[in-house]
């Protein structure tokens, strides 16, 4: 029934209720939906306020786009069973398994990117870094710091391949002749270069 205020007159707005489901704004909710709101000609969105704030709008733009706007200058904080799952900071920054993210997204714990990642700032990783395909440097460098090492590096099959140490140490022998550019003689006005091992 729809919402009067006498046997002849409708209050202000539309309240729909067919006894199973409220409509505002629409005289025909959605069957498999509790609580249909519509607005014509301007963003449609339920507000809803616990006392003291300004409250949290959920709603969708006259463009498509759906909102969810915390009004007031707090964290958004999305739950699953029971848990919080992500956080959504009032300076902007997301985390995902923390509540304090200090940069624009933050994860504690694992990360899986499936297909390209680009960093055109600096990258920092505080733990493991999986990679299964290709690592791009395009005009920066990667920094290794003291302590830290790169493991696990397949043996080089072309030229532009990393060589491990134990890779060098097990193909190139240590007694390989070099020609030693620093011990030229001359012979006739001939300079010849000894043959020393190495």
């Amino acid at each position: 029934s729809a919402r009067w205020i006498d046997t002849d007159t409708l209050g202000i707005g539309t309240l729909y209720d067919n006894g199973t489901n409220v409509g505002i704004g629409t005289t025909s909710p959605n069957s498999s939906v509790k609580l249909q709101v519509e607005k014509t000609g301007s963003n449609a969105y339920v507000r809803i306020v616990e006392t003291g704030n300004t409250g949290l709008d959920i709603g969708q733009e006259t463009v498509g786009n759906g909102i969810i706007n915390l009004r007031d200058n707090k964290d958004l904080r999305l739950f699953t069973n029971g848990s919080e799952a992500v956080r959504i900071k009032n300076t902007g920054n997301v985390g995902i398994g923390t509540t304090s993210p200090s940069t624009k997204l933050h994860v504690n714990g694992d990360a899986t990117f499936e297909g390209n990642m680009y960093a055109q700032a600096e990258a920092e990783f505080d733990d493991n870094v999986i990679v299964y395909g290709d690592i791009q440097v395009d005009g920066g460098k990667i920094d290794m710091f003291s302590g830290d090492t790169i493991v696990n590096v397949p043996d080089p099959t072309a030229a532009q391949d990393v060589a491990t140490k134990n890779y060098v140490d097990t193909n190139i022998p240590t007694n390989t002749s070099f020609v030693d550019l620093t011990s030229a003689q001359s012979v006739g006005g001939i300079k010849t270069f000894t043959d020393d091992g190495i």
